[in-house]
């Protein structure tokens, strides 16, 4: 292997010469050898499809997309320069980039044509060629230039003192080597965060996002990104767009190279064939992302899962503590614990066990249509099974009280819908509930067993050691419990659940799970290879469940993978060379323990649990008004709550908010329906579809915030009233200097909630471009109106922080469980009221839904389920 290694830092010299470091970190951590793997992958220009598979991925695709365009720039950069036509005619005005001088264009030197001659009232001097890409013509005459001053000897940006180049800023003369899909906003952060040091005899440190390098990709496949006015493309081109991606590599202008950083942003298997027909695809996905990389397998897409043999290539035994606390810590840490063996610890309680027989007998009857009344009671009574399994100390009164409420709603429901329910299926709820009863009855054992057997295990994780241990349970409503049994072990645990937007990015010397996540949330939670040691806690039910998902886990990684061939065609190992590969990584599964079997022989955990999910609490549909019918996206909160929300609707997301209210950075963020995870916690304002900080502002502003609109929207109006496409738009905005991408210039037009351009100098363009002559007259009082009304959002803002932070941590659980409502006030002025809910599902495709009905937050008519 040591051969293999010598190739990719010969192929890639960057791989010894950078250092990366991420701002939340204290020292500079060398490039692992697997790095080069990738870059060697996406170093050919031929088309093809391969994905890259690691236990848990961190920053690396993103990394390497930037180790990818430094080392081609690196590699490309003198023969750029010495392919340069010349750059103006003779006897042209020029200036010499950076600098304000002006010269005259006298041709190439004959005797020496890696020189030009640059003419000046007191002679003339001469110009590397090499630099060509610094001449600019210009219409200026002044200041002249002379003979002294020093045009070499300049400051040099970032990029250059990293990459030992002369390019002086001007990458406009560099083609595109990448295109990336990713998050734009992830990518920017990484980029904002991530710092590359070039170690040896001059040694230098940039934050990537300051080398000039990262640009975008608009909507319609053009790139943009650089300096205005310079030309050119980035050398990386970013889109979360897979249409914009296929433009852009479809595009004359398009790059060979395309890098897929998350694959779920690849919607079809039919995108994969559409970039793979013209660009050598590389995909870096991670063990969470099976399902999707399986789709594309059916396409021929190579996969090459990345075990610990090629991921701790060329790390010594020496430093292999090292590499655990570093940039590349998640990647190694995770890759040690992909190795680890799940073990079911069992326990009974014999109510429990006969719940769960009724309703596994049920899940038959609840398949197809025309099911919703019973598929909707099943339900709720699912919700009552895996909250009772969650249970580890004896529940209040109030608690118990609740769920004698719920059981009786359920017994209510039954009462109502028998006409529609067999004889069987009702007597098996009708014995469910009784069963229930008797769980949540006081003095009962629920959760006595499970109890011990954590404390046990609690007690024989203290005796060995183990300092950092967290446990996975269901609902949030048990985490008090489960912390009260940990400190009679006299230890402190951190507990979470498995909704993405929760589960955390840490590591632990042991992780104990306490009761049923779900099968998509298990799988989730296994795939990010937490601990070393993995307990599973569970009832015979559970056991079954985790049996079932845990084979599911490892059917999706047993396809074909890349042979031992594949991988040195791959990356280019030279046909001399023999590598020994290390073989495929195998899923690891729970040591063999007796389960007990399914009283169902045909029980589906999975499709169980699917069926559950399929019906929803309302329709997009309004059945009274036909009105116009936009795209959405439908959302399913705690309690009975649902919404469908439409692409470019910003709501608040407190989920930052409610775990950590003691922060000093105290973010709110606003984000897209996109942008949402199961387990976010998300704020809609009182009066519907209006997004709630520009509903606060408009309550602060009073009377005044009707005409202060009205003034602000002025510009949005002469853009409507003028007719023009985005693209004659963009067309007409150019040709005056006004630059802008194809997305801003949508949301200009299309987004009703849109305040106004960032810059006054935007207004001077629009009024210019649609010939409004009310714009142009009132550009003063327009920009006015639009710089207070961003000053009352931004008050609105530090209201709703203020207000969310000081309430959400006591409403904690009362949101988690049915969301809740907060009263908004200010300095004695009532603002109105927000409920928070907590994402428990989001579909994944928008649908049409009436304009009515979307964007507000609605509830069920049913009744209520946990």
């Amino acid at each position: 292997m040591q051969e293999l290694i010598h190739q990719l830092k010969a192929r890639f010299p960057l791989l010894g010469k950078l250092e990366v470091e991420a701002t939340d970190q204290t020292s500079r951590e060398p490039l692992p050898a697997f790095i080069g793997l990738a870059l060697a992958a996406l170093d050919s220009v031929a088309p093809k499809g391969s994905c890259f598979i690691l236990p848990r991925k961190g920053e690396v695709g993103r990394l390497c997309a930037v180790l990818m365009a430094l080392s081609k720039l690196d590699r490309n950069f003198k023969s750029l320069c010495s392919n340069l036509p010349l750059p103006c005619n003779t006897n042209d005005p020029v200036r010499i980039h950076p600098g304000k001088q002006i010269f005259v264009f006298q041709g190439v030197w004959d005797e020496n044509p890696v020189f030009f001659w640059l003419g000046c009232p007191n002679g003339r001097r001469t110009f590397p060629r090499s630099q060509a890409f610094r001449i600019e013509r210009t219409d200026r005459t002044a200041p002249i230039g002379n003979l002294k001053g020093d045009l070499l000897g300049v400051s040099k940006p970032p990029i250059d003192l990293l990459l030992s180049l002369e390019s002086y800023g001007n990458l406009s003369f560099v083609p595109n080597y990448l295109l990336v899909l990713d998050p734009k906003g992830h990518f920017r952060e990484f980029t904002e965060s991530t710092t590359l040091t070039r170690v040896g005899a001059a040694p230098f440190s940039s934050r990537i996002a300051d080398l000039g390098i990262i640009g975008s990709i608009n909507e319609d496949g053009s790139l943009t990104g650089l300096e205005a006015g310079r030309g050119g493309h980035p050398l990386i081109a970013v889109t979360s767009s897979i249409d914009a991606l296929i433009a852009a590599s479809s595009s004359a202008n398009g790059s060979a190279t395309v890098l897929i950083n998350d694959v779920g942003l690849l919607k079809s298997p039919q995108h994969f064939d559409s970039i793979v027909e013209k660009s050598n695809l590389i995909i870096i996905a991670e063990h969470d992302e099976w399902e999707a990389v399986n789709a594309l397998r059916q396409r021929d897409c190579k996969v090459w899962p990345f075990g610990e043999g090629e991921i701790g290539l060329g790390v010594s035994a020496d430093n292999d503590g090292k590499r655990h606390a570093g940039f590349f810590s998640s990647v190694f840490t995770a890759s040690t614990n992909s190795q680890a063996v799940l073990k079911p610890v069992p326990c009974e309680y014999s109510l429990l066990e006969s719940v769960s027989t009724e309703l596994e007998a049920l899940s038959a009857a609840i398949r197809g249509d025309g099911n919703d009344e019973l598929r909707g009671l099943v339900r709720r009574l699912f919700g009552l099974l895996n909250f009772a399994s969650g249970v580890l100390v004896a529940p209040p009164a109030s608690e118990l009280a609740e769920m004698a409420t719920r059981i009786a709603q359920v017994r209510a429901e039954l009462d109502r819908q028998r006409h529609w329910i067999p004889a069987l299926d009702q007597a098996r709820i009708t014995k469910s509930c009784t069963l229930l009863d008797e769980v949540f009855r006081e003095g009962s054992e629920v959760g006595s067993a499970k109890r011990d057997r954590l404390k046990t295990i609690f007690e024989e994780m203290r005796t060995a050691g183990r300092s950092k241990i967290g446990v996975l349970t269901k609902r949030e409503q048990h985490f008090e419990g489960i912390r009260s049994v940990a400190r009679q072990c006299g230890l402190e645990v951190t507990v979470f659940t498995a909704q993405p937007a929760l589960l955390p990015d840490e590591f632990f010397d042991a992780v104990v799970c306490v009761s049923w996540p779900g099968s998509d949330g298990f799988r989730k939670f296994f795939r990010r290879y937490m601990a070393p040691d993995i307990r599973f806690v569970g009832y015979p039910f559970e056991l079954r469940w985790l049996r079932q998902s845990s084979q599911r886990i490892q059917r999706e990684g047993s396809g074909r993978t890349m042979t031992k061939e594949e991988k040195s065609a791959l990356v280019h190992v030279e046909p001399s060379v023999k590598i020994d590969w290390p073989d495929a990584p195998h899923d690891p599964h729970e040591t063999p323990t007796p389960t007990p079997m399914s009283p169902t022989a045909d029980f589906s955990i999975f499709a169980f649990e699917r069926t559950l999910l399929s019906s929803r609490r309302g329709s997009g549909i309004s059945q009274t008004d036909p009105d116009e019918k936009v795209q959405a996206k439908y959302a399913e909160f705690a309690g009975d709550k649902f919404a469908y929300i439409t692409e470019g609707h910003r709501l608040p997301v407190a989920t930052h908010l409610v775990f950590n209210p003691n922060s000093a950075s105290q973010k709110l963020p606003e984000r897209e329906v996109a942008g949402w995870q199961v387990g976010d916690y998300i704020v809609f304002f009182e009066s519907g579809d209006v997004e709630v900080l520009q509903e606060i502002a408009n309550r602060i502003m009073g009377a005044r915030a009707l005409p202060l609109r009205r003034k602000a929207r002025i510009w949005r109006d002469a853009l409507v009233s003028s007719g023009l496409s985005v693209s004659q738009l963009q067309e007409r905005l150019t040709r005056i200097g006004c630059q802008r991408t194809t997305a801003t210039l949508r949301n200009w037009v299309s987004k009703n909630s849109q305040i106004g351009p960032e810059d006054k100098r935007d207004l001077i363009a629009i009024a210019s471009v649609t010939n409004s002559s009310e714009l142009r007259e009132e550009i003063e009082s327009v920009w006015s109106a639009i710089q207070e009304i961003w000053s009352y959002h931004q008050s609105a803002g530090t209201v709703l922080r203020r207000i969310l932070a000081q309430r959400l941590p006591t409403i904690r659980w009362q949101i988690e469980e049915e969301g809740t409502e907060v009263p908004i006030e200010d300095q004695g002025q009532h603002l109105g009221s927000a409920t928070i809910v907590k994402v428990e599902r989001i579909d994944q495709a928008f649908e049409p839904c009436s304009r009515s009905l979307v964007n507000r937050l609605r509830s069920e008519e049913r009744l209520l389920f946990i």
